[in-house]
């Protein structure tokens, strides 16, 4: 990227904005008891036209969620008072030079709101906003929302593995629902050590479905690392031990996440307290697990983007690797990036989408040569 650079945030005020955005792709927060009535939402759309608007403002949080190089949704919520302000989903068709604003609402609990943007295809999408929780659905790429009931209070996560079967978590109690949010049904309780404590990752998730017989849940516990798979759609858990991140000891309280990978796998992430947090990844449902390689700049771990469950992106202080064999050997690509990147979401070996965060602002960003140079994308203003 070739233009002047904005002053970048410094690590604590950058942590600070990735804690709160929590973007893309889980669902986080607390839920209202049942929402009445239902109905549908159809706000009167609104076309913005591409200008120099590149930053979001920097009192505005948006998630994105792109199918395509042209088609994507962006979620934005402004902070206004004591942890309260408006939401509004926009949609473009044209690789963000235009974006048409959806639906907009009122939400509080402001830092935990981004966590809860999910598109499953072109037309299936779900939202979940506030604290207590409302959540909407779409069937016709969000032209129509409809707001759904959810059955208990103070919940910590909302998933779907596809347009019928999702999953919610209001520990210690989990429900699912086979016909998209509709209806909940109540399942036995999950282990009691799976409480979400992943708020600064939001690929991490605490609970995560493939489909609707594959699930995963992170842990919180003393001992050795683990994470929960489940084969019966939540009805029951199977503890997976993950291995130590090399030279740390098990003691005290380890943080594991997971997520699922591209097409098969999963990749785990083990967070001691007191030594450097390590990957795992796992593709005989976490029966064996494999560490990922540090990169060799610092040894460290960046912003993870994944094309399919072999060939990865990551971005760590400006520069791109990539892996063609699940994280195994790393290839360096460029250091040319501002160190403010973060959240890639890859669509293929050259199409890419990310976000980086200033003092300013956020800025959406897309790459077209495998990552070599990117173009600042225009960004939805909320009014």
């Amino acid at each position: 990227m070739d233009t002047p650079q904005p002053k970048q945030l410094s690590p604590r005020r950058r942590r600070a904005l990735i804690v709160a955005s929590l973007a893309v792709a889980v669902i986080v927060g607390a839920s209202l008891y049942y929402l009445h009535p239902i109905g549908i939402l159809a706000p009167k759309a609104t076309a913005q036209a591409a200008s120099t608007t590149l930053f979001s403002k920097p009192d505005t949080l948006v998630s994105y969620n792109f199918e395509s190089a042209q088609l994507g949704w962006a979620l934005a919520v402004t902070e206004t008072r004591l942890n309260q302000g408006p939401f509004w989903i926009f949609r473009t068709v044209d690789g963000a030079k235009h974006w048409q604003r959806q639906l907009v609402g009122q939400t509080s609990s402001f830092f935990l709101t981004l966590a809860s943007f999910q598109f499953l295809d072109p037309t299936h999408g779900f939202v979940a906003v506030g604290n207590p929780i409302s959540l909407y659905r779409t069937t016709d790429g969000g032209m129509h929302w409809l707001a759904l009931g959810l059955p208990y209070a103070d919940g910590y996560s909302v998933t779907f593995a596809d347009p019928l079967h999702g999953w919610f978590l209001a520990l210690p109690h989990l429900w699912s629902t086979s016909d998209g949010g509709n209806t909940w049904n109540q399942l036995p309780d999950p282990p009691v050590d799976s409480t979400p404590q992943f708020l600064e990752f939001d690929k991490w998730n605490n609970l995560v479905f493939r489909s609707r017989l594959e699930g995963w849940l992170g842990s919180n516990g003393a001992g050795q690392p683990h994470v929960y798979s489940s084969a019966d759609g939540g009805h029951s858990w199977q503890r997976r031990e993950v291995p130590l991140p090399s030279g740390a000891v098990a003691s005290g309280t380890l943080r594991t996440g997971v997520q699922a990978l591209p097409g098969a796998g999963v990749i785990a992430s083990v967070n001691p307290s007191t030594s450097p947090s390590a990957l795992f990844t796992s593709f005989d449902g976490g029966t064996s697990w494999s560490e990922v390689t540090p990169l060799p700049l610092g040894g460290g771990t960046g912003d993870l983007g994944f094309q399919d469950n072999l060939h990865w992106w990551e971005i760590y202080v400006g520069a791109l690797y990539m892996s063609s064999d699940g994280g195994q050997t790393w290839n360096h690509i460029s250091d040319r990036l501002p160190s403010a990147v973060h959240f890639l979401h890859i669509l293929d070996s050259q199409h890419a989408w990310a976000q980086m965060f200033f003092a300013e602002g956020s800025v959406l960003a897309f790459t077209a040569d495998g990552g070599l140079h990117w173009t600042r994308a225009n960004a939805p203003q909320p009014t």
